[in-house]
């Protein structure tokens, strides 16, 4: 479709994507098996079109004509039996009756002889077969796919572009010859064309499952991954097993919503049905190496190739993998092999550059993606990744030209078209300047307010980071983002990423702080750790080791800032659930919502135990050393001195020790619980212990008469076991059996069984039975035994408040003021407490804590300016003031005139005086 255009339509759909995840090669994988339109024709060929894959095959096993071998060939490709593939296809060839017939046997020889690698001699066979049906738009695609992928992309194009002719003179018009027009647009990068014509094909018949797969690859090369979505599962409900809608849907879980663990169940599904399957092969590739399962991935890609030695998409996978483990070797192997046969094609440096990239490697994409367009220096995907690199290591300005350059070439990159849409108009209304030590962006009217409260951050930052690990940071620019849309596209060029914080070394981006409420203060602390660790490691740094040491980090900087899991993690130690050190990177990327702080707090436990056991020194070696050896176990024996085991060992020892306090009690285990819920088969460690759970279970579904009848038996148990009583007793809070629940609490407690979730029910069942006392005395118990607990704070103030303990309120308060590091309210309402009382020092460090939270609120700053002057602290005071003009400039002269009546009456004059002849306010 080079010339006329024939079909107008989903304008919706114009602006494709950088495709991170799904490479246009992919959509050629070799041997897909789409069945000429005359399926009807062949019960075989009917239900394959369908999905129908069991049935199609028992009935091509029942057939001796050549399109019944066709498909034993295609699924003995899709099972991994090579050899049989070859038998079938050959004998597809020997019993094939007619011309089309034998084109159909001929060129699924060439297919696999393609796929195996017989490179020479399947282009030959497929150039005689169009040499015999030369409108064929199959083996056109067939033909061009391979000349491409081949080197020879000129005439590669020549043959496809065929199509494109025969199309607009109206020779193809069924689904099926719809399909393979779309899929010649697809190689020859006219993804506008490609759709149009897969859409067609859609409506010429809905139920050829074939063309909703093409569509929905073209969906998500566009990173439209909700049509993308739709059209997988619209095949997923026709053929519940098919290998591509199922590899297709992984992909749309990943890079939807970053769902690793869901993508993988969908590719296992695929494996189980067909496990030889070349697609789902790729992605299952593709997939490991994404999570950081490097050396696995590599090793599906090489036993892959070891079936297909050629196969470019492999061989850029095997290379990715080989390269970011640090195996320079394997790399230089894979691309020596690629470039047998392609030594002119971009396409396994573009790849690589992705996944260095994804990685946050972004020094090393600018050089591969550099290195790509020397070869092609139109490549769509090393033109867009160079741009996107170039901007994540602070080179702006030849960055935003190379986007230029990629919108230019392919206008429907999606990324591309937002990042240049946020460069043109986008940060109209932001200011960008040199500050003390670093350069800012910020929205213009909080620039001054962010510099006021960056600049000292940053610099201690730096100070102390500079220090620790001996380093100077070349460059660092901080960008503050008003809106999270402006700071996703910024971030990924898609809007659909919101942290609070991302790092790419050079460049820290951050959300600002009136967007959230979060601890500002906490997060850039954070992201500037991670600056100097990829600085140091050359970005080679495992996520897992860079996450846990900026954790522990802000932890150092300040007791509070850290994320209070104890009970979480004492839990997952108790029940065998604890993540080892090898197994840290793959959950960062697995980890759901409900676990994620758990996986950040255990990265942090592992910094915290190093420092302890060898020395910080050894940290910031390991550092150091990751830049040439960028595995954990590698990096760790050779700095440690020690196998990985024993090291493992050793951090398993230092957390039964840590966490002794906590793992003497009996905690519930909420992750069986949730399972049972989601239906789910469990193990109990006895029948009592299922009893209960069971018990819970029903009384949360609201089946009281289910929950009773557990309840009755496990009363029956003799000698039922702690954990099975105290989930019994929260059965029954949840029937809301008040005075029964807090009978048995209290026998379980008179057992000699302690805990702290016993406890925390206890103190809410007592209350709602109008038991005040008893319900202080379980929620003093519940912090005692779980002190970094903020809910248990919360709970023991409510307590103290109904028996008017003021003492214990106010206990209370401080303790989740040290351990809600994200409130605002308790920050404020805590100052001015302290303040009220006369506890000054208390006052500032609250007030200065809700600075951290809220420091687009003048009165934070104020707040801290009045502790500051009763400490007689006036410099301290003087700051305060003018980031609370910044901060609502609107309100500059009655700041102003109140902070100087504040000085004078302070005998303070002189402050007063330098506030008035600011000329900066």
């Amino acid at each position: 479709m080079q010339g006329q255009r024939t079909i107008s339509e989903s304008p919706h759909r114009w602006f494709a994507a950088f495709a991170a995840w799904v490479v246009v090669a992919a959509l050629s994988v070799a041997g897909v098996l789409v069945v000429p339109a005359d399926a009807g024709a062949h019960p075989a060929k009917q239900l394959y079109n369908q999905g129908e894959f069991e049935q199609a095959k028992q009935q091509a096993y029942g057939r001796d004509d050549a399109k019944s071998m066709v498909l034993r060939s295609r699924f003995a490709v899709w099972e991994g039996d090579d050899e049989d593939a070859r038998r079938f296809a050959d004998a597809a060839v020997e019993v094939a009756a007619d011309g089309e017939q034998a084109r159909l046997a001929h060129l699924e020889q060439a297919r696999l002889k393609w796929l195996y690698g017989q490179r020479d001699e399947a282009i030959d066979q497929a150039r005689e077969l169009l040499g015999d049906a030369p409108d064929d738009p199959q083996i056109r695609f067939e033909l061009g796919r391979m000349l491409m992928a081949d080197g020879d992309v000129e005439q590669g194009r020549t043959v496809l572009e065929a199509v494109a002719r025969r199309y607009n003179d109206g020779m193809f018009d069924s689904a099926d010859e719809l399909v393979w027009v779309g899929r010649a647009m697809m190689q020859l990068e006219s993804p506008r064309d490609a759709n149009r014509a897969f859409s067609r094909a859609v409506r010429e018949d809905g139920e050829y499952l074939e063309a909703h797969i093409r569509l929905g690859e073209l969906m998500l090369d566009w990173h439209n991954a909700a049509e993308a979505e739709d059209s997988f599962r619209r095949v997923l409900a026709d053929s519940a097993d098919h290998p591509e809608a199922l590899a297709g849907l992984a992909l749309v879980q990943v890079q939807r919503q970053g769902r690793f663990v869901e993508a993988m169940e969908l590719v296992e599904q695929a494996k189980d049905a067909y496990s030889g399957h070349p697609r789902v092969k790729q992605v299952h590739a593709h997939l490991l190496i994404a999570q950081g399962q490097w050396t696995e991935g590599q090793q599906v890609a090489e036993a892959f190739l070891d079936r297909a030695p050629q196969d470019g998409q492999m061989l850029s996978l095997a290379a990715a993998a080989a390269l970011l483990r640090g195996d320079n070797e394997g790399f230089a192997a894979m691309s020596e092999r690629f470039d047998d046969r392609r030594s002119d094609r971009a396409d396994l440096l573009a790849v690589a550059g992705e996944f260095a990239a994804l990685n946050n490697r972004h020094r090393q994409a600018v050089t591969l993606f550099e290195k790509a367009l020397q070869r092609e220096e139109d490549h769509r995907g090393a033109l867009a990744g160079l741009g996107l690199a170039l901007t994540r290591t602070g080179q702006e300005a030849d960055g935003v030209p190379m986007l230029q350059r990629a919108f230019d070439e392919d206008q429907y990159q999606l990324p591309v078209y937002n990042m240049l849409q946020l460069y043109e108009r986008g940060l109209d209304d932001y200011v960008t300047d040199e500050v003390e030590g670093f350069r800012l962006r910020a929205e213009a009217s909080q620039f001054e307010l962010v510099r006021r409260i960056t600049e000292p951050l940053v610099g201690e930052a730096m100070e102390v980071f500079e220090k620790r690990y001996g380093i100077e940071l070349p460059s660092l620019t901080l960008e503050v983002y008003d809106d999270s849309e402006s700071f996703s596209v910024r971030s990924t060029g898609l809007v659909h990423v919101d942290p609070h914080g991302i790092c790419f070394g050079p460049v820290v981006l951050m959300r600002s702080p009136r967007d959230q409420e979060v601890n500002w203060s906490m997060v850039l602390w954070h992201e500037i750790a991670h600056s100097f660790h990829l600085e140091l490691s050359d970005e080679r740094v495992p996520l897992w080791f860079t996450e846990g040491l900026a954790e522990y980090e802000t932890r150092r900087n300040d007791e509070s800032w850290t994320r209070f899991g104890d009970v979480s993690i004492a839990r997952r130690i108790q029940y065998g659930q604890m993540w080892s050190i090898g197994e840290l990177n793959e959950a960062f990327m697995s980890a759901g919502a409900e676990d994620i702080n758990e996986v950040y707090q255990t990265a942090m436990l592992v910094m915290a135990y190093l420092h302890e056991e060898y020395g910080l020194e050894s940290v910031v070696e390991m550092l150091g050393q990751f830049a040439d050896t960028p595995q954990t176990e590698e990096t760790f024996e050779k700095v440690l001195g020690e196998p990985m085991d024993r090291i493992e060992q050793g951090f398993e020892e230092w957390l039964q020790r840590h966490y002794a306090g906590l793992l003497h009690q009996t905690l519930v285990d909420w992750p069986r619980l949730r399972a049972m819920v989601e239906g789910d088969e469990v193990e109990h460690a006895g029948e009592a212990e299922a009893m209960a759970f069971r018990a819970l279970v029903a009384a949360m579904r609201g089946d009281e008469q289910a929950a009773q009848v557990q309840l009755s038996n496990l009363a029956r148990q003799n000698e039922p076991g702690d954990q099975a009583q105290i989930v019994a007793v929260l059965a029954r809070q949840v029937l809301g059996e008040a005075d029964e629940a807090l009978q048995k609490g209290r026998a379980v407690i008179d057992g000699g069984v302690e805990s702290f979730e016993l406890r925390y029910a206890l103190a809410r069942i007592a209350a709602d039975a109008g038991e005040k006392m008893e319900a202080y005395v379980h929620a003093v118990a519940a912090t005692t035994l779980a002190p970094y607990n903020v809910d248990a704070w919360r709970q023991l103030e409510e307590r103290a408040e109904a028996v008017e303990r003021e003492t214990s309120v106010r206990r209370a308060k401080a303790g989740r003021f040290h351990r809600d590091v994200h409130n605002a309210t308790l920050a404020r309402r805590i100052s001015s407490l302290l303040l009220d009382d006369g506890a000054y020092d208390g006052a500032m460090r609250a007030a200065g804590r809700w600075t951290e939270i809220a420091p687009t609120d003048a009165q934070a700053h104020l707040r801290v300016a009045d502790a500051a002057v009763k400490l007689e602290r006036f410099e301290e005071a003087l700051d305060a003031y003018r980031r609370a003009v910044a901060a609502s400039p609107g309100r500059s002269d009655e700041i102003i005139g109140d902070a100087v009546e504040t000085f004078r009456a302070a005998g303070a004059g002189d402050y007063a005086r330098r506030l008035e002849d600011d000329d900066d306010l």
